[in-house]
C-alpha cells in the first residue's frame, strides 16, 4: 500500500525548491523506491534553481533505468495541495522512517541477539521519544513565560565553588556542557570528584552522576573515601594493610558516601548511549550534573568512524542533552602532549585534543595547568559564553584526593 505521506513530501519538494534547504529530508525515510530516489536527486540539486526536468535529468543519470517519465513528475508535483504544512508531513515521514525501522531490528534482534542490534534499536527508540516531543515555534511569545520566570529569580542555578561561580553567574544551569581540559596528573579527575561533592554540599535535593572510563568504580571510590576519610590514597591501593584506625575510618566514610545522591560508574559504562541512558534515568531538570573523564575514551556506536568523528558525535549528542533535559554536563577532556614541549606552558583552547567541537559544542570551557608551586593548580575560564573570562586558583592535594579552591590566592 502506498504511502500518501511520502507523496505529499515529493510533491512539496517538486513544487518549492526551498524546502530542501530549509528542511532536512533523508532520502532513506522514504520506503517506496521511485519517491527516494527523487528525493535523492532532489538532494543532490539543493541549492540550485531546479526544475522538473532538472530533477527528472538528474534521476535518470543517478539510475538509468527509472521507469518514470517528466510528465509523471508534473503530476506528482501537484497533488500536495496544502504544502504550507510541508514541516509537519517531513516530522510524520520521518516518524514512519523510525517505527519501520525498530520493526525491522528488533525481528533481526529475535534471531541475532548482537550488541551492535542492541545499540542500534537504543538510539531508534531515543530518537522516536525525541520526535514526540512538540517544538518551538520559534516566536518570542512562546518563551514569554520562561523569561518572566527569569525576570522573577525563579531559575534554579546548581552552586560549585564560589570562585568559579562568579563566573558561571552564580553556578551552572540546565542546558550547560562544560569542557575541562587538562594534561594528565594536574587534577581534572580529583577537580570533577571535588566539584560533584561540592554540589552535594551545597544544593539541596541535586543528584549528581560520575562516569569513570579510565578507572573501574572502586578506584574511583577510593579517591572519594581519601578524601573525605582524610586517608592516603595510596594506602587504599591495598586495603588489608590499613592501620585499625584507618580501616574503620574507610569503612564509616563508606557508609555516609553510599547514602549521598551520588552514583560512580566505572569504565564497563564506556558506550555514548550507555552514558546517555543512565542520565536520563536520572536526570531532574537544573537539579542533576553529570560528570564524565574522559572524552576520548568514549566509544559510538559506529565503528567505522575515526577520532574525531567519534568525538563530534560525541560532544554533538551530549550538548543535546543538556539542551532536552535542561541539566549541566561536565565533560573532560586531554590536552595535547605537545603544550608539555613549549616554553610557555599555559594551555589555549588550540590544545584541546581534536579541539574543533569540544571548543565549539561546549558552552564553557576550563583548562587546568600546574602552578608555581607544586600544589597550585591554575583553571583557565577560557571560554564562557554567558559569561566573563578569566583565572581562578585552586590547589590539589594529591595524596588525600582533595581539590579545593586556594584561599591564599582569592578573597572573593
Amino acid at each position: 500500500m502506498e504511502n500518501n505521506n511520502e507523496l505529499l513530501v515529493v510533491s512539496a519538494l517538486l513544487q518549492d525548491k526551498n524546502i530542501i534547504q530549509d528542511l532536512e529530508v533523508n532520502p532513506d525515510w522514504f520506503e517506496n523506491q521511485g519517491f527516494r530516489e527523487i528525493a535523492y536527486a532532489i538532494n543532490l540539486l539543493k541549492g540550485q534553481d531546479y526544475r522538473i526536468k532538472d530533477v527528472y535529468n538528474k534521476v535518470k543519470t543517478e539510475n538509468y533505468f527509472y521507469k518514470g517519465s517528466e510528465d509523471e513528475l508534473i503530476m506528482l508535483r501537484d497533488m500536495n495541495k496544502h504544502p504550507e504544512i510541508i514541516d509537519q508531513q517531513i516530522h510524520f515521514l520521518e516518524v514512519d522512517y523510525v517505527d519501520r525501522e525498530l520493526q525491522r531490528l528488533t525481528g533481526q534482534f529475535q534471531t541475532q541477539p548482537k550488541d551492535s542490534i542492541a545499540e542500534q534499536i537504543q538510539n531508534l527508540l531515543e530518537r522516536r521519544e525525541s520526535l514526540k516531543k512538540s517544538k518551538d515555534n520559534g516566536t518570542l511569545s512562546s518563551s514569554y513565560e520562561e523569561f518572566k520566570e527569569r525576570l522573577e529569580g525563579n531559575v534554579e542555578l546548581v552552586s560549585t565553588w564560589k570562585a568559579l561561580d562568579q563566573f558561571f553567574g552564580g553556578g551552572l544551569s540546565g542546558g550547560q556542557l562544560v569542557v575541562v581540559g587538562a594534561r594528565p596528573a594536574v587534577g581534572k579527575t580529583a577537580m570533577g570528584l571535588n566539584m560533584a561533592d561540592q554540589i552535594l554540599k551545597s544544593n539541596e535535593d541535586c543528584a549528581t552522576d560520575f562516569f569513570s572510563l579510565e578507572m573501574d568504580k572502586l578506584q574511583v571510590v577510593n579517591r572519594l573515601i581519601a578524601k573525605k576519610a582524610r586517608i592516603n590514597s595510596m594506602l587504599l591501593r591495598n586495603p588489608a594493610k590499613l592501620s585499625d584506625e584507618n580501616r574503620n575510618k574507610a569503612n564509616e566514610t563508606y557508609k555516609v558516601l553510599a547514602k549521598r545522591d551520588m552514583r560512580v560508574f566505572g569504565s564497563d559504562y564506556g558506550s555514548l548511549n550507555d552514558i546517555k541512558l543512565q542520565i536520563r534515568k536520572r536526570a531532574t531538570p537544573n537539579k542533576y550534573v553529570a560528570f564524565i573523564d574522559y572524552a576520548g575514551l568514549i566509544n559510538v556506536a559506529d565503528s567505522r568512524k575515526n577520532e574525531r568523528q567519534a568525538l563530534n558525535e560525541v560532544t554533538r549528542e551530549l550538548k543535546l542533552l543538556t539542551n532536552e533535559l535542561q541539566i549541566a554536563i561536565v565533560l573532560f577532556a586531554q590536552l595535547n602532549r605537545g603544550i608539555e614541549g613549549r616554553q610557555d606552558k599555559k594551555p589555549t583552547l588550540a590544545d584541546l585534543k581534536e579541539s574543533g567541537s569540544l571548543e565549539q559544542d561546549a558552552n564553557v570551557v576550563l583548562l587546568l595547568s600546574q602552578g608555581e608551586q607544586e600544589n597550585e593548580v591554575v583553571c583557565d575560564i577560557a571560554k564562557n559564553r554567558e559569561g566573563n573570562v578569566g583565572l581562578a586558583p585552586f590547589k590539589f592535594n594529591k595524596p588525600f584526593m582533595d581539590f579545593d579552591v586556594d584561599f591564599n590566592k582569592w578573597r572573593g
